[in-house]
């Protein structure tokens, strides 16, 4: 029991050193603003790419979507009384 409270102890004051040298040795304020700035720009250029592609892709789906309808409704019969060629050519 005494060595776990041992090694206990040593590790919780070695953790202390660790958490006081990171105080001395972090960055200064100014230094994480820029790096938090820098990483905040790229976020948003990430956020604007993606924008950009969804909006291309649902332009695009908007395109193929027309001319479907485009050429379905050239191939279609505008006039319903009127046949078919080849229900004419059977006709004759």
């Amino acid at each position: 029991m005494k060595d776990l409270q041992t090694a206990d102890r040593a590790l919780a004051d070695a953790l202390r050193a660790v958490a006081e040298e990171d105080t001395h040795l972090s960055a200064s304020p100014a230094i994480e603003a820029q790096v938090m700035a820098a990483f905040d720009a790229m976020a948003i250029a990430r956020r604007r790419r993606t924008r950009t592609i969804v909006a291309a892709l649902g332009a695009a789906a908007v395109l193929v979507a027309a001319a479907v309808v485009f050429r379905t409704r050239q191939t279609t019969d505008v006039n319903p009384g009127r046949q078919p060629w080849f229900i004419r050519l059977r006709a004759k």
